[in-house]
């Protein structure tokens, strides 16, 4: 039997579970498929274990020497796809039985251009939920326009008295993904300008605009381990990347990118949001810098916003200059995001 899809696996904000989810998606998919790595930057020793899974499995790994966004990822990575479906897969997802058949048959039967799974926060069995299909729009409010989502279920328990329906929606988050490979002939490929934040808002609007059916599948089950919810899964060797991944330089840009594109009002709820929220995030994982990064932090709460700002700037700096330097020498001050 030919593979009808192609799994291209991206970067999210940490290296340490790639090898766990490269394992996962062998475990747990019945039928067959292609697979897609792309990656940069990693430290030696999991590339070592991705390239001992090359030999074994026999897939595709494009590796960069300089770190990527997701959608610059995303961008390689459709250039190796030559099957009817492809999913977009972070590289931190734990993966559940018949995951991809049931968001396959999902795709077919509503001819839809993206579906997307329940995805869980942690592990499998407790039930957190991430996100489901949720609610996102645009609207105009004294020739003004502004951005709202509401994210499906977040924080909720699959045991609680909640009802998952089967069917379309306006909002689906880029964990996973199936998508149509037809649709990117439509759409282009996807903005490389989206850094950080507002990447699967994008996606989707750009997919709406163009009458594509977007379908919530929640029968098909992932999960990832959020480290807004647990920050203990950032490894050491994650905590550069991480930090780059959420910083204000990318972050920032990203925002200001959807907002010019998207054309929000300067006072959009949605622009503070998202670059406060990214803030917290890498915030969190401040304590992987030893006694200076816990102090940063300590300061930056407890005794002066302003100047823990000044001492976290040159922390980011410090631990980001090596991941900022291959962007610069690879891809130049015009494309580098930082």
């Amino acid at each position: 039997m030919e593979a009808e899809v192609t799994i291209v696996m991206v970067p999210r904000e940490r290296y340490s579970a790639i090898v766990t989810t490269i394992q996962s998606i062998y475990d747990n998919t019945e039928i067959p498929f292609k697979l897609v790595v792309v990656e940069g930057a990693l430290p030696d020793s999991v590339k070592n274990e991705i390239e001992a899974l090359v030999k074994k499995y026999k897939f595709d790994f494009i590796y960069k020497p300089y770190p990527l966004n997701p959608n610059e990822a995303r961008n390689i990575g459709l250039d190796y796809v030559d099957t009817e479906y492809m999913v977009f897969s972070d590289n931190d997802i734990i993966f559940t039985p018949n995951w991809l058949t049931t968001l396959l048959n999902t795709a077919k039967e509503y001819d839809a251009w993206l579906v997307g799974p329940t995805i869980l926060d942690g592990e499998i069995e407790d039930g957190n939920i991430h996100a489901t299909a949720g609610a996102s729009y645009f609207d105009e409010i004294n020739g003004k326009r502004y951005y709202h989502f509401v994210p499906g279920n977040m924080g909720k328990n699959l045991s609680d008295d909640i009802e998952l329906i089967r069917g379309p929606t306006t909002m689906l988050e880029f964990h996973v993904i199936l998508c149509a490979s037809h649709i990117f002939e439509k759409i282009g490929k996807l903005d490389e300008k989206m850094s950080s934040f507002g990447d699967h808002d994008d996606f989707i609007y750009s997919v709406l605009a163009k009458n594509g059916i977007v379908i919530f599948e929640p029968n098909s089950v992932v999960s990832y381990h959020d480290p807004g919810t647990n920050i203990s899964v950032v490894e050491k060797d994650d905590f550069p990347f991480f930090l780059l991944r959420w910083s204000d330089e990318w972050n920032f840009s990203s925002v200001d990118q959807a907002a010019e594109k998207w054309g929000l009002a300067d006072d959009d709820r949605w622009i503070t949001h998202s670059k406060n929220w990214a803030q917290v995030r890498r915030r969190k994982s401040y304590y992987l810098g030893g006694l200076v990064g816990r102090i940063i932090g300590f300061i930056l709460y407890k005794i002066s916003e302003p100047i823990g700002k000044q001492l976290e700037s040159l922390f980011y700096k410090k631990h980001t200059q090596a991941l900022r330097a291959l962007r610069q020498k690879h891809l130049g001050n015009a494309q580098s995001s930082d």
